[in-house]
């Protein structure tokens, strides 16, 4: 069973990019990046206010001539500098410090400097309930009010994302209000859409990756995968 655990044993010794931190001016932020890097997962960037940057290391005994660090005065300055590393290839990942998830995306969206690629861009939170498999939910809030078109891109970014991890099947739960469909609600109406679109999942790269079962509410979804009663 894949944890989290076991994604960064995997990925540690790798050295699989750099980490552009935006607003690095950040304890646990800071922490984060400089873990990885002592598991060689990553190297990293610092971006944000340099003098508070350098402090916080030297408080957990870190030697900031060990990093790359870049000034940046303000949340915009921070997000559009982090974008930029990113944007040159100096950078592999992006990482929130400690500034608005907005300031960042802002950046990250910029039509003339941002990450943009033609593909739509969505959240994948993954994370691990105790004694259960890890789980991934998506879109959390970047997509506001998607239609059938953007909810199968959503699932399609998950599936790579899932893919990517090391993950050979992936099953997907859309989350409705009933389990029967109401016709009148157009999210049921989506969610018994996308379980019928098989062709569409059997042409991604992650060929045959991606299922589906009925529309049905997550939370019952979920009991019966996981075998908890009412």
């Amino acid at each position: 069973m894949l944890t989290i655990s076991r994604i960064i044993e995997k990925a540690s010794g790798r050295r699989g990019g750099t980490i552009a931190v935006a607003a690095a001016h950040d304890r646990e932020a800071l922490r984060a990046a400089c873990a990885a890097r002592d598991a060689e997962i990553a190297d990293a960037i610092l971006v944000g206010n340099g003098a508070q940057i350098e402090a916080l290391l030297r408080e957990d005994g870190r030697n900031p001539a060990d990093f790359e660090i870049i000034d940046a005065a303000d949340d915009a300055g921070c997000a559009a500098k982090a974008v930029e590393c990113a944007a040159q290839g100096r950078a592999t990942l992006l990482m929130k410090g400690l500034l608005g998830t907005a300031a960042l995306m802002r950046a990250v969206v910029d039509k003339e400097h941002g990450l943009r690629t033609g593909r739509l861009l969505s959240h994948v939170m993954l994370y691990e309930p105790p004694a259960h498999k890890i789980l991934a939910l998506t879109d959390g809030g970047m997509n506001t009010f998607p239609d059938l078109a953007k909810k199968a891109e959503i699932l399609e970014n998950a599936a790579r994302t899932l893919k990517a991890l090391g993950y050979s099947s992936i099953n997907a739960a859309c989350i409705c209000g009933a389990e029967v469909v109401d016709p009148k609600i157009q999210s049921m109406v989506d969610a018994r859409a996308l379980t019928e679109m098989k062709d569409r999942w059997k042409k991604l790269p992650e060929s045959r990756v991606l299922s589906l079962p009925k529309a049905n509410p997550f939370l019952l979804w979920m009991k019966k995968r996981s075998g908890m009663s009412q």
